[in-house]
């Protein structure tokens, strides 16, 4: 966390792009500029409206919360002077009703932990692109 804080604190860091999933897992940004409190950012998170995401909500019940993953919080050179930070998004449904079924990640972090209750380990061989299964 100490990294994080350092490594954002650059002074060239002007924008955050809140990057996301949609339904069939194309990566979707938001873009604003960098908060003043990045506590409070991580703590807080920002709004979407979810009926612009195909797949995400309906329109009478749209309001969105996406809850940067810290651990995945990164700074990006756009040019020689200039770094953006990236980090990528959880959804959630507004007004504290918890995750977003819709959200992939969810529904992969809902995986994992059945896999982890079923006593399996799942592993990706990146040469081969293949999933191995032990028990």
């Amino acid at each position: 966390m100490i990294k994080l804080k350092v490594e954002w604190d650059n002074k060239s860091l002007r924008f955050v792009q809140v990057r996301y999933t949609d339904v069939l897992g194309k990566f979707l940004a938001r873009y604003l500029s960098m908060p003043a409190d990045i506590e409070g950012f991580f703590r807080d998170g920002i709004g979407l409206d979810g009926s612009s995401v195909r797949g995400f909500a309906h329109i009478d019940d749209s309001d969105l919360l996406l809850l940067p993953d810290r651990t995945t919080a990164r700074t990006v050179p756009v040019s020689k002077h200039r770094m953006i930070g990236t980090v990528i998004a959880d959804v959630y449904k507004g007004f504290a009703q918890g995750r977003l079924n819709t959200d992939p990640r969810y529904a992969s972090h809902r995986m994992q932990g059945i896999l982890k209750r079923k006593i399996c380990s799942v592993s990706l061989d990146r040469k081969l692109n293949a999933l191995s299964w032990m028990t």
